[in-house]
């Protein structure tokens, strides 16, 4: 399970966020949301 960090982030910091898992975020009030993806 993956979690998103607590504190509210930066639109700097988002740019920067990688945490390695291939998923993509968007940022929503300073927290990271999972974006999910498109099916077909």
């Amino acid at each position: 399970m993956l979690t998103s960090p607590v504190t509210n982030l930066t639109f700097e910091d988002y740019l920067n966020y990688d945490d390695g898992s291939g998923f993509h975020y968007e940022l929503v009030d300073g927290r990271l949301e999972l974006i999910n993806p498109q099916t077909i």
